[in-house]
């Protein structure tokens, strides 16, 4: 069999080009022509190409928080077809200056040391070798509140309540978790996260607990009569927590307690 030489100086005729996702598809057809021969004649020869369209990603979607605490919010996102990274912006106003938090490699940032009960702006892009995609929208973000004691009544100090007023009423600046409060076991002051005592919080009463107000009003309720000319404090401890697990920012103690008739 005779080994022909080819003369690859030939017309090439692109027939068709489409695009599938991030790919452009290229089919074209080449003439190869034997050396020695005067003319084209059937040498036509048809070739498929894929040919990768690199650039920048596109812009991260989804942005939102997984776990957020009164100093801390935890952001994650979709992930970017081409991202090699992304970058973490976050704002103290909507629509404010940005500053880079983090670059991380993954989906997720968690963003620490900051105030409770304040709301934060975030955005999120992805990068590659290429550059960085257009800023996601902006996401506000705040983080929990610290709950406080904000008052109570019959009130520490007062005197000549009725011993028939059998009930003390205590309200908080955030929704509290009931399973937190204890305030049911009578005896020895021990366990208890909420104690009510006469003798200065030796022996406690046993009251039942009840929420009003969205779970920022416990009431607790004493069966029976208060003693007469008797002192009652009351002392909240801070394993006390609102509905987000957040401690009692401070311990509640009664300074002089209130006195009935």
């Amino acid at each position: 069999m005779t080994n022909l030489a080819y003369d690859f100086q030939m017309p090439v005729v692109l027939k068709e080009a489409s695009l599938q996702g991030r790919s452009i598809l290229l089919m074209v057809i080449f003439a190869i022509l034997p050396v020695g021969c005067t003319s084209w004649g059937n040498f036509w020869q048809t070739e498929r190409e894929t040919l990768s369209i690199n650039g920048v990603p596109a812009t991260p979607t989804g942005l939102t928080f997984s776990a957020k605490t009164t100093t801390s919010i935890s952001l994650t996102w979709t992930t970017v077809a081409g991202a090699s990274g992304y970058k973490v912006y976050r704002a103290l106003t909507s629509g404010g200056a940005l500053t880079l938090l983090a670059s991380p490699a993954g989906t997720s940032h968690t963003d620490t040391g900051l105030t409770a009960n304040t709301q934060y702006y975030y955005k999120v892009t992805a990068t590659n070798a290429f550059g960085e995609s257009p800023l996601s929208p902006e996401v506000a973000i705040a983080t929990f509140s610290i709950p406080n004691f904000v008052s109570i009544a019959p009130f520490d100090g007062q005197t000549s309540v009725s011993v028939s007023a059998n009930t003390i009423v205590i309200t908080f600046s955030e929704a509290m978790n009931p399973g937190t409060i204890d305030a049911t076991s009578g005896g020895p002051c021990a366990a208890q996260t909420v104690l009510v005592s006469a003798d200065n919080f030796v022996n406690c009463y046993g009251l039942s607990s009840s929420f009003s107000g969205g779970n920022t009003v416990l009431t607790l309720s004493l069966v029976g009569n208060w003693p007469g000319s008797t002192t009652i404090k009351v002392r909240i401890k801070t394993s006390v927590q609102s509905t987000n697990g957040v401690p009692l920012a401070a311990q509640y103690e009664s300074t002089t307690g209130f006195t009935t008739l």
